[in-house]
């Protein structure tokens, strides 16, 4: 088969494809990765073909203009709303490289919502690979589950939208946490990639002391959680040194001179692959990205969340259901809760009963190759 992966928007987001483009080429298939030529080079170090789509987009500058548009007109934000406005900037030169190479499988990750309108025009079998937790939860039908700007897109592609198109789901989340179960969804093994690959080698042992990683995305998501006076100041910080544990900073390379300074003894690594930093950590406090979770839930290491925003709070709470995952919302968020929720996770039996049985669960998913043949 040909299969055409699909991603935009974040650099992050074509990372849970990554070891079903992996499965693929190692198969025998021919494989392309497609994404706007501003993410070719993180895209690049997945070992996968690249192929650069549509103009470069300054997604930061994207978000902040369609935030201010909703606001004007009265609606409520919807994420779904800007990453319909990144499928319209690549739609055009997606579909034409769908149909010059002639797919016979589309895959996407779910903010990539020019994919399923380039399989359309071909013909070609459509699966969204989800990188989380569902965000496609309200409403009857799919299609009213997305913005009119979904169905516009289409119209103006002279492209057919039905009510309920014929995408596949694979999804790596836990079956116990899905918020969705309809539709033709499949569970898949979730498997860690990162393109980062920098581990200092105290990374790989353990201390005398549980080591508890605090890490919160980039960029805009970092800024969030540095106070005044920077990250040595945050409640967060100040929570998890008042407790007995080695504490570890993770973040981009790009954040690390924001922090400024920090008290005696915090480590701080940038570029550290999660999945190899984790097996040594007895916590971690995170922001609650979709990898972040995933990755923790697949390694048995309990969890604090600290949601800042909608998407982020749904999957948190989902999470929580299991018993491994804490949580609290902005508002929540003391040097007390934080302190406590994070005891708790390092003590409490019962906590790290929960997270071995969550891991337990992710791995006995089908791994990625599995599904291979399914799409024949």
């Amino acid at each position: 088969m040909r299969i055409l992966f699909a991603t935009s928007a974040l650099a992050s987001h074509h990372c849970a494809m990554v070891p079903f483009g992996w499965a693929a080429l190692a198969t025998g298939h021919e494989v392309r990765l497609a994404t706007s030529p501003e993410l070719t080079g993180t895209a690049a170090r997945s070992g996968l073909p690249v192929v650069p789509v549509g103009p470069a987009i300054d997604f930061p500058a994207l978000h902040k203009e369609l935030v201010r548009q909703v606001e004007q007109e009265g609606r409520r934000y919807d994420p779904k709303v800007l990453f319909c406005a990144v499928a319209d900037r690549m739609a055009g030169s997606l579909v034409e490289l769908a149909r010059s190479w002639r797919p016979d499988v589309v895959v996407w990750d779910p903010a990539t919502l020019a994919a399923p309108l380039a399989a359309s025009a071909v013909g070609a079998r459509s699966v969204r690979y989800l990188w989380g937790l569902d965000m496609l939860g309200r409403g009857r039908t799919l299609i009213e589950k997305l913005p009119p700007e979904f169905a516009e897109l289409y119209a103006r592609h002279g492209i057919q939208l039905a009510d309920e198109p014929d995408w596949w789901t694979f999804d790596p989340s836990p079956p116990s946490v899905w918020p969705v179960t309809t539709g033709h969804r499949k569970p898949v093994r979730y498997l860690p990639f990162s393109p980062n690959g920098e581990v200092p080698g105290w990374a790989y042992r353990t201390g005398d002391r549980p080591r508890v990683c605090l890490t919160f995305g980039s960029g805009i998501t970092m800024k969030e959680f540095v106070a005044d006076g920077g990250f040595g100041n945050s409640a967060v910080l100040r929570a998890v040194t008042d407790l007995d544990v080695e504490v570890v900073v993770a973040v981009s390379p790009a954040d690390r001179d924001g922090l400024g300074p920090l008290p005696d003894g915090v480590r701080v690594v940038s570029s550290c692959p999660l999945s190899t930093l984790l097996p040594t950590c007895a916590a971690v406090v995170h922001h609650g990205g979709n990898g972040t979770l995933l990755t923790a839930a697949l390694l048995g290491v309990p969890q604090l969340v600290l949601s800042y925003l909608p998407d982020l709070k749904f999957s948190a709470e989902a999470f929580a259901g299991s018993g491994s995952v804490g949580h609290l919302t902005r508002a929540e968020v003391t040097r007390e809760a934080v302190r406590d929720n994070v005891s708790r996770a390092l003590t409490d039996p019962a906590v790290a009963g929960a997270a071995q049985r969550l891991r337990a669960e992710m791995l006995a998913q089908p791994l990625p190759g599995e599904l291979l043949a399914s799409l024949n």
